[in-house]
């Protein structure tokens, strides 16, 4: 069990970030062109770390963590609690330090809608109140301008920790954690999940605790679309189901008084450990976790990340595992605003990239059906790990987490607080290339390169084995199913030409004795009939191009075709 006391800041990092409140020693394609719109890195010379990200309503984001040193205020005792708000461009607008003269930890935060947020946490000092037994829960709520308006304290005479909060879609906010005592009912077993309700004033609506037998943390809570919510977390015990190994993944949905609608329990005969959860946009969640075993598919390596999703009456429509040959772990999820989901996590092999040193942060996008549009990898040469991750309502992702390297400029003390903004609107293409062989056996190869195009605003779509003095052919159509661009020949390609409607720039390139025919797209100068019309998420392109050589005998004439959809 994890305990505040006597805790180092090395080991509290791990016991609180890894694990939220359980410890374990874990963590032993798809095309991308995501875009990160910035980063910023900031702390103490001492020891810092970020935990928990929340819109602000406003594209902005607030951030969440705790402090061994003075990040936004003189230290009040051993380590502190802080939060911090960030506006779209990146500037750190405030940043509040709080505590007891004991230890105070501040986990996850989340929106309040008035443009304030709630924040939870645990503390083994007076924070909110006189101290109940070994440590404490704690929620309070900040307004916008980063005024604490109320802070409660609570607990049991043994260890309790505040872990998990999601709006309750009133104004008011669903807190989660566990207990080793009896917050909200007899206990069960050893630790107890604990669910209660508050509302914008800070009034405990109702409090409920949840157990078998065994032991039981919660990592994470959403909100279900109709007034209640969904938990998400670890059990040891028979919660949900028999127990499938070591300790299994648990998913509850409660009603808006309190009331159990569902358990779910799964996993496989190793460790899982679910940790992550954010709505689906039709009632149901996704979760996110880790698996030592094979949870949703055979283990690539070590212990895998995995992604599951539930349906409003509990039923798992599907699950996805994924990993690289080293430790990979899935720790947070946000709606993506378009049915489908963005992961945080970190790993410490080549899962989005080529790994830049120790542990790096990731961040993925998932749709509806359980397909991965993208995943980019990111770090120092130091161990970086990812936490929680959200979403500002305009496109863009923040997802937060520490460093003890240089990720978004030099270090200040041991480890340091990061956050960052990623652009999560179209930036991606998946492809296929299918090659079609000619008369001679040698195959047409076809792909492309593309990147956000409300950003760059650019394709390129090129073409090899186009031997030297052939022609080429270009053909490309929108899913709208307007032809919009055709055109042939050797030198400048004129769209135009062919059907009278102007696209942008593209060229008929051979270069050395393999030739290649590329083609450079302005998106968002693509003239309809309808006028200029720009990329929109989801969009698919078809392109065709054929060849033939100059040689009107010629056999190897081939034909290729490729889709390319953008997310």
């Amino acid at each position: 069990m994890c305990k505040l006391r006597g805790m180092t800041p090395a080991r509290l990092a791990r016991c609180s970030a890894l694990c939220g409140a359980f410890l374990f020693t874990a963590l032993a394609s798809v095309a991308s062109a995501q875009n990160q719109t910035w980063i910023r890195q900031f702390g103490s010379n001492s020891w810092d770390f970020a935990y928990g990200a929340a819109t602000d309503g406003s594209g902005g984001v607030y951030v969440t963590g705790v402090t061994f040193g003075s990040i936004g205020g003189p230290s009040a005792g051993g380590d502190d609690a802080w939060l911090a708000r960030y506006d779209g461009a990146g500037n750190q607008l405030w940043i509040r330090q709080f505590g007891s003269s004991g230890a105070d930890l501040a986990r996850r935060g989340a929106p309040d809608g008035a443009g304030g947020v709630f924040v939870s946490g645990v503390t083994d000092g007076n924070l909110g109140g006189p101290s109940a037994g070994l440590n404490d829960a704690w929620l309070a709520r900040y307004d916008d301008a980063g005024n604490q308006t109320w802070i409660r304290q609570f607990g049991t005479s043994g260890h309790d920790w505040a872990e998990a909060v999601a709006p309750d879609g009133a104004g008011g906010v669903f807190v989660s954690g566990h207990t080793g005592g009896s917050l909200g009912g007899p206990n069960a077993g050893q630790n107890d999940i604990w669910l209660a309700r508050y509302d914008g004033a800070g009034n405990q609506s109702w409090i409920r605790q949840l157990g078998s037998s065994g032991e039981e943390w919660t990592a994470a809570a959403a909100p279900d679309g109709a007034g209640g919510v969904y938990l998400s977390g670890v059990t040891y015990g028979t919660l949900g189901a028999l127990n499938a190994g070591q300790n299994d993944a648990w998913l509850a949905r409660y009603g808006s008084a309190g009331n159990v609608i569902w358990v779910r329990q799964f996993g496989s005969n190793e460790v899982d450990l679910a940790r992550g959860a954010a709505p689906d946009g039709a009632n149901g969640v996704y979760v996110c976790g880790v698996t030592y075993g094979s949870i949703g598919g055979p283990n690539v390596g070590g212990d895998d990340a995995w992604l599951v999703r539930y349906d409003s009456a509990g039923n798992q429509t599907w699950v996805r595992q994924f990993g690289s040959s080293g430790g990979d772990l899935a720790y947070d999820a946000a709606p993506d605003g378009s049915g489908g989901v963005y992961l945080s996590g970190y790993t410490n092999g080549s899962l989005g990239g080529p790994n830049a040193g120790d542990f790096d942060p990731f961040i993925s996008r998932f749709d509806s059906g359980g397909n991965q549009i993208w995943i980019r990898q990111f770090g120092s040469s130091s161990g970086d790990l990812a936490y929680e991750v959200s979403t500002d309502g305009a496109g863009g992702v923040y997802v937060s987490g520490d460093t003890s390297g240089n990720l978004g400029g030099p270090t200040a003390g041991l480890s340091d607080a990061w956050v960052a903004r990623f652009d999560g609107r179209i930036t991606s293409s998946r492809y296929c290339t299918p090659a079609v062989p000619n008369s001679t056996g040698q195959p047409g190869m076809m792909s492309a390169t593309g990147s956000n195009p409300v950003l760059s605003n650019d394709l390129t779509v090129y073409t090899s084995r186009l031997p030297l003095n052939s022609f080429g052919y270009f053909l490309a159509s929108r899913t709208q199913g307007h032809v919009i661009g055709a055109g042939g020949g050797q030198g400048d390609l004129c769209l135009g030409s062919a059907i009278g409607r102007y696209v942008g720039p593209g060229q008929i390139k051979n270069s050395g004795t393999t030739g290649s025919f590329a083609l450079d797209i302005d998106l968002t100068t693509m003239a309809q009939p309808s006028g200029n019309v720009a990329v929109q998420p989801g969009e698919t392109w078809n392109f065709q191009a054929w060849h033939r050589d100059a040689n009107p005998t010629s056999t190897s004439n081939f034909t290729d075709a490729l889709s390319v959809t953008f997310h």
